[in-house]
């Protein structure tokens, strides 16, 4: 009886652990030495979706050098350059001023590239960058900056559009503020032009004036004789040609 009780007892155990291993043996496998392992559980796809495989020290490391922003370069032109690719155009021309401010001449090649079609919110900062520096430049780089400001003259006259148009009267009185011969004579050629408008014809002659450049007088004089031949009108362009006129025959509008 005992013995039969005991065989039944073994029989009972068999079969528990029997469940048991069943139970578990989806978690077995083998590593690649042939050793038993168990591995981790399973990740569902609420997991993966919502717990993105974090970075490994050195791929952390490599993100957040790139966005660390680099140091301003010390060298005013390379700085300018810089800060002339920047899409924000308030701080492209703060960097402007601040190459005028500091009297930086060395960034007057810069200023001189600069298509003002292209940059047409900068492009009146630019204008009186390169009229300022190349007022404190040498004799070469000063010639360089009346000529460069003489053909965007042209340039701007030539095209249509509020930002041109504003760039004229600009431009006139940046070369105004160059000085010098070669600005006198950028300014003469724009009067005996006369493809501006009236108010900036007169602006040019006045500011031929205040230069004093000998050479420019006949153009002044050419100027005058035109505007005196100009027949009464109404209105705004009346106005205009009367400052003219005053311009013409007392040297001031």
């Amino acid at each position: 009886m005992v013995t039969l009780m005991r065989r039944r007892l073994a029989i009972a155990l068999g079969a528990l652990a029997l469940a048991s291993l069943a139970g578990t043996s989806h978690f077995i496998a083998h590593s690649p030495n042939g050793a038993r392992v168990r591995p981790g559980p399973l990740a569902t796809s609420a997991d993966t979706s919502t717990s993105p495989t974090p970075l490994s020290a050195p791929a952390a490391a490599t993100t957040a050098t790139a966005t660390t922003l680099s140091p301003a370069p010390s060298d005013p032109v390379a700085r300018l350059r810089d800060a002339l690719t920047w899409s924000d155009d308030a701080a492209r021309i703060d960097a402007i001023d601040a190459a005028i401010a500091s009297g930086a001449t060395e960034t007057l090649p810069l200023l001189e590239r600069v298509v003002l079609a292209g940059d047409p919110e900068a492009a009146p900062t630019v204008i009186h960058g390169v009229a300022v520096l190349g007022a404190k430049a040498g004799t070469a780089d000063r010639r360089v900056a009346a000529q460069t400001l003489s053909q965007w003259l042209r340039d701007e006259g030539g095209r249509e559009g509020a930002d041109a148009r504003g760039n004229v009267s600009v431009l006139v009185d940046a070369l105004g503020d160059l000085g010098g011969a070669d600005a006198a004579d950028a300014l003469a050629g724009a009067l005996d032009r006369a493809t501006l408008p009236l108010h900036v014809e007169t602006l040019a002659a006045q500011r031929l004036t205040q230069l004093g450049e000998p050479s420019a007088r006949d153009a002044i004089a050419r100027f005058s004789a035109r505007v005196a031949a100009l027949p009464p009108t109404q209105g705004i362009d009346e106005t205009l040609r009367v400052e003219a006129l005053a311009l013409a025959t007392n040297g001031q509008p």
